[in-house]
């Protein structure tokens, strides 16, 4: 027989891990394997830990950047999201390999 809750524990506040924040119950993911069925930190925090990791896991991988080849990797991007809303996609290649 399932063991019976107290109707509070689902709608009573959780403190974050990460940032200690009393947040709402709607502020943190879903997980089966957690004793209330929520992750301990909050999706904010959660988040910035995600951006973090994989911008940390980038860098690894292709070592820290210049800061002259930063200027022209941002350069690049802005120019690619420019070409994307101006041009069909067989213009983009055409115009990116004209660039090279």
């Amino acid at each position: 027989m399932p063991k019976a809750r107290n109707p509070l524990f689902r709608v009573a506040p959780k403190r974050c891990t990460h940032c200690g924040r009393i947040r709402s119950l709607s502020r943190f993911y879903k997980m089966a394997s957690a004793s209330r069925g929520l992750t301990s930190q909050c999706k904010d925090c959660l988040d910035e830990q995600t951006r973090k990791r994989r911008n940390d896991q980038k860098l690894s991988t292709f070592g820290p950047l210049p800061e002259g080849e930063k200027a022209m990797i941002a350069e690049v991007e802005r120019r690619k999201r420019m070409l994307g809303r101006l041009c069909p996609r067989s213009l983009k290649t055409q115009a990116l390999k004209d660039d090279e």
